[in-house]
């Protein structure tokens, strides 16, 4: 892989998305994911990955001086190990891992915890950053899926945004989808194995009420003549408004203008109450028989009352960490690049108890929009206000960063050189051609007017 004179000073760190880092756990063993778990089997040395019900509050932490970790969730002792490269056959980061281990520059990898609240995480990539930085200067960040989220939060303050060169994010869903509510309510495999990330698991993990729609974003509707009675709720405030993209607020006008049999089901995911009264994941189920990790002192009598104070503290810390996903004017954002996919179908929306329903929500009859099969397209889309590039690849969600272009649009952030007003400056959109019979990458200029 040729990378350029200029891109070889500066430092490149790798942030996976969700599921992409391996776990360990206090004994140093493997818990996710070995080639057993993936082909169905649960070792029996393997502990099991849902997180504790237990929440405590922390103030005047010098280490978090913007309460961005006021609640925090009790840590089961397992500890994030590396990047997923494979499991037995199946490629994950392998290919890009592979090259990018090989580049003659300084490179790094952020493993994170990806089950736990986003805020820790974010902070946890800060204090990764700080080595590095004071050793080699800002770097250089390629992120994939969730791992988009992480690196954004960070950078995304005035006090951090130095340590940051240039970003590019592969497929990070900015606004919130329902591939995380499909998976908390209907259940996903992973690999052959079905119960390792199972709804009750999924239930515990905070990470996942960072993707729960906001009003202002709905993914749920209902037929107008299946409406009982319309519910009045107060507007919601700007700490629980998403501030979509124009290209989102298009996507959800025409396709209300396009099916007025339908209106939006009326349905607040951050409150605890609607999770229960419409049956949303493990309320379908009969949650009261599961073996969760309650609190000490606590007993199955308080299950009720647990279950409740974990859900608002997840919600709370979800809420926070979406709102520091948002434009901020006092940020001078680094050179930032998005890549992602609009050729294939993509799972976009949710109606309540259509012909296919699983528990009351049909996550298939509704039309699928363009994406790169597990996040959607216009959700790529970085805030309202940030400046960014983008570039398109037809390589499904999983495998993104196995695009050549990838490397490409890294020497071309490269060599924005860290300028704030690179947004100004003439576009490289990369072209393929086949020469031969194979493919190549050529590129040409173009002035552009970014989304800002």
């Amino acid at each position: 892989m040729h990378v350029s004179e200029h891109s070889k000073r500066i430092p490149l760190v790798f942030v996976p998305g969700v599921k992409g880092s391996s776990l360990q756990d206090a004994e140093g063993r493997k818990v996710w994911i070995t080639p057993r778990q993936a082909f169905g089997q649960n070792p029996r040395h393997c502990q099991a990955l849902d997180l504790p019900l237990h929440w405590y509050e922390v103030n005047n932490d010098p280490e978090d001086p913007d309460g961005h970790l006021r609640y925090r969730q009790m840590t089961d002792g397992i500890q994030p190990r590396k990047p997923i490269s494979k499991v037995a056959k199946f490629h994950i980061y392998g290919h890009w891992l592979k090259v990018a281990r090989k580049i003659d520059r300084p490179y790094y990898e952020f493993a994170y915890d990806w089950r736990r609240d986003l805020n820790e995480a974010s902070h946890n990539l800060i204090k990764f950053l700080e080595p590095i930085v004071a050793q080699h200067g800002p770097v250089q960040i390629v992120c994939h899926s969730m791992g988009g989220l992480v690196v954004f939060a960070a950078l995304n303050d005035p006090k951090t945004v130095k340590m940051f060169h240039n970003v590019i994010f592969a497929g990070t869903p900015f606004s919130q989808e329902i591939g995380f509510l499909f998976d908390m309510h209907v259940g996903v495999p992973n690999g052959f194995n079905n119960q390792i990330l199972d709804p009750k698991v999924l239930f515990t993990c905070a990470s996942g009420s960072v993707f729960y729609p906001f009003h202002d974003n709905p993914k749920v509707f209902i037929r107008k003549d299946q409406v009982q009675h319309e519910r009045r709720r107060p507007e919601p405030d700007e700490d629980h408004t998403t501030f979509l993209s124009d290209e989102e607020i298009r996507h959800h006008k025409q396709f209300l203008e396009d099916h007025p049999d339908l209106t939006v089901f009326d349905i607040d995911f951050y409150d605890p109450n609607d999770w229960r009264e419409f049956k949303i994941g493990i309320f379908s189920m009969e949650y009261q028989n599961m073996n969760f990790k309650l609190p000490p002192g606590a007993r199955q009598e308080d299950l009720e009352a647990v279950i409740n104070s974990h859900m608002q503290h997840a919600m709370y810390q979800g809420v926070h960490f979406r709102n520091r996903i948002k434009f901020n004017p006092k940020v001078e954002y680094p050179p930032m690049a998005m890549l992602h996919n609009t050729t294939h179908e993509t799972f976009a929306r949710v109606l309540r108890d259509g012909p296919k329903s699983v528990r009351g929500f049909d996550f298939e009859t509704l039309p699928k929009t363009t994406g790169d099969i597990r996040v959607s397209a216009a959700s790529t889309t970085l805030p309202r206000g940030v400046p960014f590039d983008v570039y398109e690849t037809e390589n499904e969600h999983a495998y993104l960063l196995d695009d050549p272009i990838v490397w490409k649009i890294m020497d071309r952030m490269n060599d924005f050189n860290g300028d704030p007003e690179w947004f100004h400056r003439t576009k490289i959109t990369f072209v393929r051609k086949q020469v031969d019979g194979k493919p190549i990458v050529t590129r040409h200029h173009e002035h552009v007017i970014r989304v800002l």
